[in-house]
């Protein structure tokens, strides 16, 4: 029977070498052959899984990145291990330790498959595959962090995650390292589907987070356009809803069209992307202007949260399915609840329809299921809860249960989530 077992060879000399035995390197890190035992694959590629340019001073945006960046790993004390028994067996565990329990068991971390290239998006942890728990908090608080929600498979110690644009569905694995590198855990972090300009932001920080290093923005505003309050300059008197209404009215429109079309409304009205002026301009014009194209684009995006016209009950029944469509009405609801709290905040008020209230209400005893919808329809009666004259939402009777259970969803995974609901709460009370 062959030996399955790797031989490191030396580069000079071809004799075997003993598998504890460390070559020289100038820079100090691992050599090919001891990249080979993490990766279990052979050739020049493997080098981009130990990003040897990183410790090289070589700009390499990501890798699997040097293990001494920062404090050294793997020395934190267990606070439950620290702690008397009697302690630790009274004590209940926080919302970060019950979804650590749904993601890794610190027994059964499975040990990097033989022949698996790494994505140049992981890490290699010294030193913890001992204690994987706590890599994983650090990763769940990060992601709450970043309003992402994510569901846990224990069996393959995996996380399967949405950016909170819906746009992008990537994998967070964790790994047991092989042969020399038996005694650290690997993260790595995988991209699925889909395209955005923050997921890359989002990446930097899980590694950052799974080293120790501490995140400063774990939500900066990406944007193609210079932010800027001056607007005296600017002609534009529809703000871009002519363009907007033919990517989303138009007759055979297509998907790319529809989600340009409400990509653009989600700019017009964000101030942290366009500037708090030009935000507030083009909220008062999609909300209480009644021209033509205004209607029209008003009426696409009532359709889109409704569920409605072209996204009828025939299709409904395969919506929740398509991916596509929860993106694009989650996107739909950022647009009203943009512009709902842009008016909220220069004090004008607006009338929504009740049915659209009642779909609001929905969305937030959805908070398990889709948090960041939850968190948009939050923010929208937050703002309505703000305008003066609205006196009739404070009698809606399952406002505060709703607003509670969604609180307490944000509080575990979702820290968006829990700020809106708390702030609405609060203002309710204030009332």
């Amino acid at each position: 029977m062959s030996d399955n077992r790797r031989t490191f060879q030396h580069g000079d000399g071809g004799g075997k070498r003993k598998p504890n035995e460390k070559k020289s390197n100038p820079f100090g890190m691992p050599t090919r052959e001891e990249a080979e035992g993490v990766t279990s694959t052979s050739g020049s590629t493997v080098a981009r899984s130990m990003a040897v340019g990183a410790r090289a001073g070589i700009g390499v945006p990501f890798g699997l990145r040097s293990p001494n960046f920062g404090a050294p790993l793997g020395m934190q004390p267990e606070l439950s291990k620290t702690q008397p028994a009697s302690v630790r067996k009274s004590a209940p565990l926080s919302a970060v330790q019950l979804l650590v329990k749904k993601w890794v068991n610190e027994e059964s971390l499975p040990t990097l498959p033989p022949f698996h290239p790494l994505e140049r998006t992981a890490v290699f942890l010294p030193d913890m595959a001992s204690n994987p728990p706590v890599v994983a908090g650090r990763i769940i608080d990060c992601l709450k962090a970043m309003n992402i929600k994510a569901d846990y498979d224990i069996l393959k110690a995996k996380a399967k995650c949405t950016t909170s644009d819906g746009h992008v569905e990537f994998r967070i694995r964790l790994y047991r390292g092989r042969n020399l590198y038996s005694h650290g855990m690997i993260v790595e972090v995988q991209r699925r589907y889909g395209f955005s300009l923050e997921y890359v932001h989002v990446v930097r920080n899980i590694l950052d987070v799974a080293e120790g290093k501490t995140v400063q923005d774990p939500n900066p505003v990406v944007s193609a356009l210079p932010v800027s309050e001056d607007d005296s300059q600017i002609n534009d008197t529809d703000f871009g809803l002519g363009f907007a209404s033919n990517m989303l009215c138009k007759d055979g429109a297509t998907r790319s069209a529809n989600f340009i079309g409400v990509e653009w409304l989600c700019s017009r009205t964000d101030p942290a992307r366009i500037g708090r002026n030009l935000a507030l301009r083009a909220s008062e014009k999609i909300m209480l202007s009644n021209d033509e194209i205004t209607r029209d684009v008003r009426n696409v995006v009532m359709e889109l949260i409704r569920r409605e016209g072209r996204f009828s009950p025939q299709v409904y029944e395969r919506f929740a399915e398509d991916t596509f469509l929860v993106s694009l009405r989650s996107r739909t609801l950022t647009i009203m609840a943009n512009a709902l709290s842009n008016l909220s905040d220069a004090q004008q008020s607006v009338s929504v329809p009740d049915d659209i209230i009642s779909i609001l209400m929905e969305d937030l005893k959805g908070a398990p299921d889709v948090p960041n919808d939850a968190f948009l329809a939050a923010k929208s009666i937050h703002a309505l809860v703000r305008m003066p004259g609205n006196e009739w939402i404070y009698k809606i009777s399952s406002l505060l249960s709703n607003l509670t259970v969604a609180r307490n969803i944000g509080q575990a995974s979702h820290a968006a989530l829990a700020k809106e609901t708390d702030d609405c709460i609060t203002a309710l009370a204030s009332h």
